[in-house]
């Protein structure tokens, strides 16, 4: 699995990245500057660096989810069976799955997610003492 963290960080960074790479050519195409040229108006300069420099952080951001995908790969760590606490069933098997896909029974099915049902209804078990349905 990727680090949490590293990917938490890079998303971040893309963000500001993009936000000022693009953000600013909204303003230089206001301000009357033609698209794919190869040099412009002094006046338009500043904007233009802004612009640059975000592309340089867009860079950054990319070059950290290389190192978190590098970084996942050398130092491996299972994911285990659901790593996101997901609701749907093709979570409720192990991982990689077996030859017929579960191994064990399916959850009784009420609404469109039967794993959240089975966790609160676990959760309650665990809270209230609630009688388990056979």
């Amino acid at each position: 699995m990727l680090r949490e963290r590293l990917a938490k960080a890079s998303f971040w960074v893309l963000v500001l990245g993009a936000n000022l790479t693009f953000f600013p050519m909204f303003f230089l195409g206001y301000d009357g500057m033609p698209r794919r040229v190869a040099d412009y108006e002094p006046r338009l300069g500043d904007l233009n660096l802004l612009s640059s420099i975000g592309a340089g952080v867009i860079a950054i951001g990319v070059l950290m989810v290389l190192a978190n995908l590098v970084v996942s790969l050398r130092r491996r760590e299972p994911a285990g069976d659901d790593p996101w606490g997901a609701q749907t069933l093709e979570w409720w098997t192990s991982s990689p799955p077996p030859e017929h896909n579960f191994e064990r029974p399916l959850p009784q099915i009420t609404s469109h997610a039967p794993l959240l049902d089975l966790r609160e209804h676990e959760e309650e078990v665990r809270e209230r003492r609630v009688e388990v349905p056979a």
